[in-house]
């Protein structure tokens, strides 16, 4: 389990390591989460890819709150549901 305090304060300093560590622990419930409402692996696969790439790159991880996997279950639903 990680620190989420210690993540957001990390990525705030643009820690691509902090950020690689999100991807790692949330990658497969996100997957999952977005399994559960597209029913097809690749797809939800390649929205939570996507999802990933968008935070990072437009740090929408500054607005993120906590705990972090609902937040990032909020933005793979908004994906999801486009």
């Amino acid at each position: 389990m990680i620190d989420e305090i210690d993540i957001l304060e990390r990525l705030g300093n643009q820690d691509i390591k902090a950020f690689k560590e999100i991807c790692m622990e949330f990658l497969e419930p996100l997957e999952n989460f977005a399994f559960s409402l597209l029913n097809d692996a690749n797809k939800s696969r390649e929205v939570v890819t996507d999802v990933f790439s968008k935070i990072w790159a437009t740090k929408g991880f500054e607005n993120a709150s906590l705990p972090l996997l609902g937040f990032f279950q909020e933005q793979v639903r908004a994906a999801c549901l486009k």
